[in-house]
């Protein structure tokens, strides 16, 4: 929502851990502002973008990689409590949802892992859906950490490119023209990557979801 206080808040919580990112505080309401992202709905990608440029790649993919795990657990556990009704009316009302709900007893682990590397609807409302479902929470955690880790730290390399071209560009390297085309084709290949990666994970989602949602009973309503 532009403008919004949620919108100003995180855009000051940012800029403190930027300007204090070496602290423990710093990394810690960076880690906070992931799980309360994802609890919220608000999209993960930019806060992705936002810890490779602030952090290192590998401090930022693990704060990233974190947060966005412990916030896609909390999410599942009230969608498995408190919210557990709000999950099962999705389900009843949604057609990839009930093929989801089915296909989870037989193929728990792997269907999850590709949900994650390439969700066919909103991240956080699948989290409270599948809350509602009989996976396990350990296959859950487990499936959503190594379907979440490869885009995840994908997105924190990107936001590094940012920092080293920004850097770069400001600088008097002898090289400069070359480093910089350097960091411009990472950051394209890495690009190619994650959507290539993406298109594919998505046509074997929506081909198993469209064979299970095709043996479900119509019903009509009256």
């Amino acid at each position: 929502i532009p403008n919004s206080i949620v919108q100003q808040l995180f855009s000051s919580l940012i800029a403190y851990v930027r300007s204090d990112s070496k602290s423990v505080l710093g990394c810690t309401i960076f880690f906070v502002l992931y799980v309360l992202t994802i609890l919220l709905g608000l999209p993960a990608t930019p806060l992705n973008l936002a810890s490779g440029f602030i952090y290192s790649f590998w401090l930022g993919s693990l704060i990233s990689i974190m947060g966005i795990t412990v916030g896609a657990d909390l999410a599942f556990i009230l969608g498995r409590t408190l919210m557990r009704s709000f999950a099962e009316s999705k389900i009843q009302t949604n057609a990839k949802f009930r093929a989801i709900d089915r296909a989870i007893a037989d193929h728990g682990f792997p269907l999850i892992f590709l949900l994650r590397l390439s969700p066919l609807m909103p991240f956080a409302l699948l989290c409270y859906v599948l809350g509602s479902t009989r996976v396990t929470i350990w296959t859950y955690t487990i499936a959503s950490f190594l379907g979440l880790a490869i885009p995840t730290a994908a997105y924190c390399y990107l936001g590094t490119l940012f920092s080293d071209l920004s850097q770069l560009w400001n600088s008097t390297s002898e090289n400069k023209t070359t480093n910089i085309l350097w960091i411009v084709a990472a950051g394209i290949s890495t690009i190619g990557l994650v959507v290539i990666v993406t298109v594919i994970t998505k046509k074997v989602l929506s081909k198993a979801i469209q064979e299970e949602s095709s043996t479900e009973p119509k019903i009509k309503l009256k």
